[in-house]
């Protein structure tokens, strides 16, 4: 959900129908205009940042720098917004070339091959993964001492503490420390919905006769197989070219 989506959804929750997610009150247009504009890349001329969403505590240590810097805020404000988008063009760049390196199957920690799975690509060599979350099942953190687990709708993993999410808001901070297991709950059927929306995003052919394969057809097939150390996915359009390649 974006959050253009859900800014709707939650000013909406006061009362009403808004099912077409559109903005109904002044309120809400000039917040979610706001955000878009900002998202998008404009920004105030003068300097000044444009703070909807920034949490209370950060928006006032902001509005204390911005004092401090006094009647020179407004040239700080336009030279650091242009420091900003060159730091941030240099990690977007560097974001981009990680991609490319994940999209030919190597890590881009340490340009080692990777293992790669449906819904996870793991390092072996140096330990760096990615991985699927599923958006409907929920987050059991299990603590050390066999307590109950811990549910949340997702969670993120910093250093030294893993940050539990319920309903877009943090529900806890659990030190790692005290952190068993983490367990991602999916259901069979976001499985079978990701696993066809990966297939419907591109075009795969079948590992034998190499013609378009459809995932709703009787017949197909996706295998994992092993050849020493790597594992290699085949997907097959019916039975038949399944069977050939399993003879040769």
């Amino acid at each position: 959900m974006t959050i253009r989506e859900r800014l709707t959804s939650l000013l909406g929750r006061s009362g009403g129908d808004h099912s077409d997610d559109k903005p109904d009150t002044p309120k809400q247009r000039a917040l979610l205009e706001s955000s878009t504009r900002r998202r998008a890349g404009f920004e105030d001329k003068s300097g000044r940042i444009d703070t909807p969403l920034l949490p209370e505590d950060q928006r006032v240590h902001l509005e204390q720098d911005m004092e401090w810097l006094g009647a020179d805020s407004e040239d700080a404000g336009r030279r650091l917004q242009k420091e900003a988008k060159k730091t941030v063009q240099t990690a977007v760049e560097d974001s981009v070339k990680r991609v490319y390196m994940f999209n030919m199957g190597r890590c881009p920690n340490c340009n080692e091959r990777l293992a790669q799975h449906l819904f996870a690509a793991i390092c072996e060599r140096c330990g760096w993964t990615t991985f699927e979350k599923p958006r409907n099942g929920p987050v059991r953190v299990h603590l050390q001492g066999g307590n109950m687990p811990i549910v949340g709708s997702n969670c993120y993993a910093t250093k030294d503490m893993l940050v539990l999410i319920n309903d877009d808001a943090v529900a806890a901070q659990i030190p790692r420390r005290s952190v068993s297991w983490v367990e991602y709950v999916w259901t069979p059927q976001e499985k079978e919905q990701r696993y066809k929306q990966l297939v419907a995003a591109q075009e795969i052919r079948c590992g034998w006769c190499n013609e378009p394969s459809d995932p709703e057809k009787e017949g197909f097939s996706l295998v994992q197989v092993a050849f020493g150390t790597t594992q290699e996915r085949y997907v097959f359009c019916s039975d038949p070219c399944y069977e050939a390649f399993r003879k040769t």
